[in-house]
């Protein structure tokens, strides 16, 4: 067995688990929000490297491939996420609902979710290919009453 082979919602829980006394620990020394800025930067880097690993496994149409890993976490039991829309040019896909924000708030640290699960999105989508670009209004871990996940290839 491999951390792959742990579903996504659990991998995050123990990642959150295991970083948040560093945070809280380099957040004592040198602030709360160079401490993010910083953690934020490894998390970019983190998912770049992760949509890069992802696009090696890919065959056929980008957004096909974007749409089909999105709405894979249905079957994990993750989210609920809703195709809106698709045509050549870009996909988007609604999540409606979240385990990754009910896990956040039940470990109580809501105030990590975003950083550790929902800003590595545009990076793996980047990380995927520097043509597809995740375009988003806010996601459920911020209040909104969805996700908008809008990905668009040029």
């Amino acid at each position: 067995m491999t951390v792959n082979d742990v579903p996504g919602l659990v991998r995050r829980e123990i990642e959150a688990l295991c970083i948040q006394p560093f945070l809280e620990a380099f957040a004592e020394q040198i602030g709360w929000e160079r401490t993010m800025e910083i953690a934020g930067q490894v998390i970019d880097r983190l998912a770049f490297q992760a949509g890069q690993d992802y696009a090696q496994a890919l065959d056929g149409d980008l957004l096909d491939a974007v749409r089909d890993q999105l709405l894979s976490h249905n079957q994990a039991g993750d989210c609920d996420n809703r195709l809106v829309e698709q045509d050549e040019h870009h996909v988007t896909i609604h999540t409606v609902d979240c385990a990754y924000v009910r896990m956040y708030e039940q470990i109580g640290m809501p105030e990590l979710g975003y950083l550790l699960s929902c800003r590595r999105d545009v990076g793996f989508y980047q990380g995927i290919s520097p043509h597809l670009r995740l375009v988003r209004q806010g996601t459920r871990m911020q209040g909104c009453s969805v996700c908008d996940f809008c990905i668009q290839s040029d």
